[in-house]
């Protein structure tokens, strides 16, 4: 199974288990959100990409933007 994670401000993870089709984002011990599935996990994506598109948000002192993908 894969697992990726990524720090979120806040003390906050995000982690995504690839195998389980999962994403969840803890704070501490306490799980905040569980997304469950590929259709909602697709669903998702799409909404952040609609909402913050890539080419807008290469560039920014805030900003990380991953240019490529090895999944």
């Amino acid at each position: 199974m894969r697992t990726l994670g990524v720090p979120l401000r806040n003390d906050r993870v995000a982690t995504l288990e690839k195998g389980s089709n999962t994403l969840q984002i803890d704070s501490g011990s306490k799980i905040l959100i569980k997304v469950v599935g590929v259709f909602d996990l697709v669903a998702l994506r799409d909404l952040l990409n609609d909402a913050y598109p890539v080419g807008v948000y290469v560039s920014g002192k805030d900003m990380r933007v991953r240019k490529q993908s090895n999944l």
